[in-house]
């Protein structure tokens, strides 16, 4: 190339590098500006930004106080009243049925709870009868009642029940809390809840006791009173084939959700294989599988406990920071551990629900269906022929 030439291209070159861009270029340029800025304004519509929970708490607070203009909901006055060791927070005009609805709750555990009343001391109990949205704003209430006006009397004596039984299970060592589930809700009414005098109670148990697929469990419903304490989950020396056999610890390990390569191989040696320790570290962790009686079992023998114990049982359950399970039973119902399993084994037993009820209505259904159907058989043009 000559020099002329050289000259000419490198001329060329910067006339185009110094030219304005072109009319595309500018073009997207500007759509990717407004891209950016859409994009800027979607950002604070995400659910983790700052912008859009503020503009959820808006509409809630929004919604809320529309809500209250409808239904003209208001913060009721209150008036307060002791009640054995609570005090009892609830609108005036219903003062009187809280006062006798909590007095009659609280004499079903008086006599348990007994020497832990003091505890109590500092316990406020709301109650609120409403159509509108319930609102007893009293930050001091410990728990509530809060019922429609078309909630039923035995409803209202179950729940002021439940209240109390709320308040004394916070008063409960973790571990005790952590074993039995519950505080159990104490009362004479028979129905869908939990009582000392309620036999459905104890049937309840006995299902549980009859169908749980365990070696621990089907033993404990044969008499062994050791095995009882196994799958009670009391005896801290019981080992998982005192459980379980392996073919039951296979059922509920075919149930374990599976994440990791470690756990189907694990998997594999227990189903294929038959390797009972491959079984107990897929299943180890699993929360109640090594305490084969659910909760329910294990409240009924806590109602024994308290209800063989008599008096103070409720603070002797709870008091001393070094007992086991064991001993806060032993100490609560003045009995040996042996001794109070095998009460609560005989009541148990004794509540096996009626498995024929039910059957003399299914007679009667099924002979007025055969004398239904003879009758109209009996008027057919066919059968009046021969």
């Amino acid at each position: 190339m000559s020099r002329v030439a050289a000259c000419i291209a490198v001329t060329l070159a910067i006339v185009v590098g110094a030219a304005p861009p072109s009319i595309g270029a500018q073009q997207r340029s500007a759509a990717e500006t407004d891209l950016v800025r859409r994009i800027d304004s979607l950002l604070s519509a995400m659910p983790d930004t700052p912008d859009y929970q503020r503009q959820v708490f808006l509409a809630k607070a929004a919604r809320q106080e529309e809500w209250e203009r409808r239904v003209g909901t208001r913060d009721v006055p209150l008036s307060k009243v002791a009640v054995g060791p609570f005090s009892v927070l609830a609108p005036p005009d219903q003062m009187e049925e809280a006062t006798e609805l909590y007095r009659r709750a609280w004499s079903r555990y008086a006599s348990s709870v007994g020497e832990a009343s003091p505890l109590l001391d500092d316990i406020i109990l709301g109650f609120q009868i409403s159509r509108r949205e319930f609102r007893i704003r009293n930050s001091t209430t410990h728990q509530s009642v809060r019922v429609r006006p078309w909630t039923s009397a035995e409803d209202r004596e179950i729940r002021a029940a439940g209240a109390i039984a709320m308040v004394l299970g916070r008063l409960m060592p973790p571990d005790l809390l952590g074993w039995s589930g519950a505080m159990p809700s104490l009362g004479d009414r028979p129905g869908k809840r939990p009582t000392f005098s309620w036999p459905a109670f104890y049937e309840v148990a006995y299902r549980g006791l009859a169908t749980q697929p365990a070696r621990a469990a089907s033993l404990c419903f044969g008499g062994d009173l050791d095995a009882c304490l196994m799958a009670l989950g009391l005896d801290e020396d019981a080992t998982w084939e005192d459980l379980y056999t392996l073919g039951e610890i296979q059922i509920i390990v075919r149930g374990v959700p599976l994440s990791t390569q470690v756990q189907q191989d694990a998997r594999w040696s227990c189903l294929s294989e038959q390797k009972y320790d491959a079984c107990v570290a897929l299943v180890a962790e699993r929360p109640g599988v090594s305490i084969p009686l659910k909760s329910p079992v294990r409240i009924s023998l806590l109602l024994t406990a308290l209800d063989a114990g008599g008096d103070g049982a409720f603070s002797r359950l709870i008091s001393g920071d070094d007992r086991s399970i064991s001993e806060r039973l032993e100490h609560a119902s003045g009995m040996g551990i042996h001794e109070l399993v095998s009460a609560w084994r005989a009541r148990v037993m004794e509540s096996r629900p009626d498995v024929t009820a039910g059957l003399p209505l299914t007679v009667i259904v099924s002979l007025l269906w055969i004398a239904l159907m003879s009758f109209f058989s009996l008027r057919s043009t066919r059968w009046r022929i021969g």
